[in-house]
Formats: C-alpha cells, sequence, structure tokens
C-alpha cells in the first residue's frame, strides 16, 4: 500500500484533543480506530517537518496518475 497522506484540523479551543495528545494517546487512538500499528503512524512536528515535506513533494512530483 502507498503512503496515504491525512492532515487533521483540531480547534486551538479542543481542550480534550489537547489532553489525549499531551498524554500520548493521540496517535495510539487514530491507530487503533483504523485498525493499523501505531509505528505506521509518523507525526509531522518541527523535529522531521523539513524531511517529511521533501518525502511528500517527492511523491507528488514522480506521481505519474
Amino acid at each position: 500500500m502507498e503512503t496515504l497522506y491525512i492532515k487533521v484540523n483540531i480547534k486551538p479551543s479542543d481542550k480534550e484533543v489537547d489532553n489525549i495528545r499531551n498524554a500520548g494517546l493521540f496517535f495510539s487512538n487514530i491507530a487503533d480506530a483504523v485498525n493499523l500499528d501505531r509505528g505506521s503512524i509518523i507525526e509531522i512536528d518541527e523535529i522531521n517537518h523539513l524531511y517529511e515535506i521533501r518525502n511528500i513533494k517527492n511523491k507528488f512530483k514522480n506521481d505519474k496518475s
């Protein structure tokens, strides 16, 4: 299966999601909901954003479909 990119927009006022994320459970919950291994879901953050942006650009630059 190819890599899929999902953007999640969460309002800054959503304290419940913020609490789940701070507890380290946000991406685990997503993995459970779609029946994936947690290691298959990668958060793009301030540490890896340039690497992941490059991967996304390359995917769509080379995508011939």
